[in-house]
């Protein structure tokens, strides 16, 4: 059986890869993209005793969308922003395949993907809890000075995880305070300002923990691990979690919420929208405006539990 699977949708699959390489897709995203697509033809092999992926028929999509539908992970159905993208990947194949003469209709064509409930921004850290994340780090020590850089850096400009594992020593220009921050698939340079407080400590880092750390003198990445090589994707996470857990914070923080902290901070001090999803590096500013939504709903309960109207019902007799 899995011989069988394996040779379903083989040369499909390999031609669906070429194309998202040289579309300019990350390898990670790659790399889902296939695992997903594996788990579609390993259901219409196991499932529906399907031996070709052209056999593949709009009945057998519909039934393979209500059995994502079933699908749990932890105990608990699938988010539906999960179901979407499982969904969205095979759609994205027959269409490639349909666009490239591969095929001749597409039997994914009248599936419609529902739409997620409105975003919200992840849980985000206060700004006194901030504080005891970035004072965390020993900065006298050879890791605890790389690691403070990366906080201060996360929290200055809400830079990503993937974003940061790619800078180099030259992407960072201490004078000026700014940073050239690398398109993970290839869209493009962004140039980006930095604190003074990220500035004194990533230079600190460069003249006294990056020369220790580094064992290649052509290395060039910015951010390097014990052994001398670039962060890998789960390091700055681990290196985020292990902060919070000497700040002695209790709730889950990543280098993600970092960036909504940002935000977030930044929006609840005063900047302009537009600022923040150019520094954001937003594509468009519906995924910006959910930090105005954090902060009215916390006015919001800021008003009813301190506003003198909202303490108790007042009765105001009828207009005669």
């Amino acid at each position: 059986m899995e011989t069988r699977v394996k040779d379903i949708g083989e040369r499909e699959l390999a031609d669906y890869k070429i194309y998202l390489m040289t579309s300019g897709f990350a390898d990670r995203s790659i790399e889902t993209y296939v695992h997903r697509i594996k788990e579609f033809l390993r259901y219409i092999a196991t499932e529906k005793s399907i031996e070709k992926l052209s056999e593949v028929t709009p009945e057998i999509v519909t039934q393979y969308h209500i059995y994502v539908a079933s699908l749990k992970f932890n105990g608990k159905p699938l988010s539906m922003i999960t179901q979407n993208q499982k969904m969205h990947t095979v759609m994205s194949l027959f269409k490639f395949l349909v666009r490239e003469k591969h095929y001749l209709y597409d039997p994914t064509s009248h599936i419609k993907i529902k739409t997620p409930p409105p975003r919200r921004v992840r849980q985000v850290l206060s700004e006194r809890e901030m504080v005891k994340l970035l004072n965390a780090p020993n900065p006298e020590r050879m890791l605890g000075l790389r690691n403070k850089a990366l906080l201060e850096l996360y929290y200055s400009c809400g830079i990503r995880n993937t974003e940061s594992r790619m800078l180099t020593v030259n992407d960072v220009d201490l004078q000026n305070r700014i940073v050239r921050i690398r398109h993970p698939k290839g869209g493009g340079d962004h140039t980006v300002p930095i604190g003074k407080v990220a500035a004194l400590y990533i230079g600190e880092y460069l003249r006294h923990s990056r020369p220790m750390l580094a064992k290649n003198e052509l290395e060039q990445t910015l951010f390097l691990s014990r052994s001398g090589r670039p962060l890998t994707q789960m390091m700055p996470a681990y290196i985020v979690q292990r902060c919070a857990k000497l700040a002695g914070l209790k709730r889950k923080v990543d280098a993600h919420t970092l960036r909504h902290t940002c935000g977030t901070h930044l929006y609840n001090n005063g900047a302009d929208i537009r600022c923040i999803q150019e520094l954001l590096r937003h594509k468009n500013l519906d995924t910006t405006q959910i930090y105005i939504e954090v902060k009215e709903t916390r006015l919001r309960k800021v008003l009813e539990r301190t506003h003198p109207r909202e303490k108790g019902l007042v009765y105001a007799p009828p207009i005669e």
